[in-house]
C-alpha cells in the first residue's frame, strides 16, 4: 500500500499532470495531515531512513497511515499491546514532523 500511495504522489507531481495539490483525508487523528505529494515523498524518504534505527516505529506508521489499521489491529500484527502502538505512534509522529519540517526548511531557505 505504501508503494501505491508514494507512486501516486510521484505521478501527481509530474508536470504533465499539473502537479497540483490535493488534501488527503485520513481517519486516524494521530497521523492525520494535509499531505501534499511532496510531503508524501518526504514521508517515504524519512521512513526509509527511520526503518534501520526504529523498525517497529516505522512499521506502526506503515500499518496505521498507509494501511489504515486501528491501534488494536496494528497491535495484533506487531504482537504488542495497543498501548505500545499508541506510544510508538506518538514517537513516530514527533520524528516525522521533525523530518518534514527540516525538509521544508531545506526546500525554502530564508
Amino acid at each position: 500500500m505504501r508503494q501505491i500511495i508514494v507512486e501516486h504522489a510521484r505521478r501527481r507531481l509530474a508536470l504533465k499532470r499539473g502537479g497540483d495539490r490535493s488534501r488527503v483525508e485520513m481517519h486516524d487523528p494521530v497521523f492525520q495531515l494535509d499531505a501534499s505529494p511532496e510531503d508524501l515523498l518526504t514521508l517515504d524518504e524519512s521512513l526509509a531512513s527511520f526503518e534501520d534505527k526504529h523498525p517497529r516505529l516505522s512499521r506502526v506508521v506503515v500499518l496505521r497511515y498507509f494501511g489504515g489499521l486501528s491501534e488494536e489491529d496494528s497491535a495484533q500484527v506487531l504482537e504488542v499491546s495497543p498501548r505500545t502502538v499508541r506510544r510508538d505512534c506518538l514517537l513516530a509522529k514527533a520524528f516525522l514532523a521533525q523530518a518534514l519540517e527540516a525538509a521544508t526548511e531545506r526546500a525554502n531557505p530564508h
